[in-house]
């Protein structure tokens, strides 16, 4: 979340691209950061999607349309985000994830990665 608030700020200054090409998908939104909230799926279609198939729908297509989206590695290959691939992939606090979990967005058609580490 913290990524995606600097991301946030800057985009606003900046005008890089519409907030509605900003996604942020998490397995529990609950657990999401304030600031950022309104950015979740489940902010966009108005409540949680696992157990609604027209939000779901709704939220497959907001996933689909989306330019940029903030997820955990482990969250990339969960629920609505299971069948999407990632162009490029950027690991925050790399140094802190294992392997095995930094894969899970990596083998999804990954062309680009960047790894940022902690000091």
């Amino acid at each position: 979340d913290n990524v995606l608030e600097r991301f946030h700020r800057l985009n606003e200054s900046e005008k890089l691209i519409s907030s509605d090409l900003i996604v942020r998908f998490a397995t529990d939104s609950f657990r999401v950061s304030q600031s950022v909230k309104q950015f979740t799926v489940e902010s966009r279609v108005g409540g949680e999607i696992v157990r609604d198939s027209k939000r779901r729908a709704k939220a497959e297509k907001i996933i689909k349309d989306a330019a940029i989206i903030f997820t955990t590695c482990a969250g990339a290959g969960l629920g609505a985000l299971r069948g999407e691939n990632f162009d490029t992939v950027l690991i925050d606090e790399a140094s802190q994830v294992t392997e095995p979990v930094a894969l899970i967005p990596l083998v999804k058609q990954c062309k680009r990665a960047v790894l940022v580490g902690d000091q």
